[in-house]
């Protein structure tokens, strides 16, 4: 039996997945006299079709 899908499962078949999603990243780094917030909450989506470059120490 070969019955259309529906509902949520019907929408998200044509909906490509992330590769990576990262989601409220927060990271800081603590010396003895502060602490220095170095990403606070960054979430983003990177997509099959997407091409980025993350540059860094």
């Amino acid at each position: 039996m070969n019955a259309p899908l529906q509902g949520h499962a019907a929408s998200t078949l044509n909906t490509p997945q992330p590769l990576l999603a990262v989601d409220k990243v927060s990271l800081e780094y603590r010396t003895p006299e502060r602490v220095v917030r170095a990403t606070h909450q960054v979430s983003f989506e990177i997509d099959p079709a997407d091409r980025y470059v993350l540059l860094g120490p």
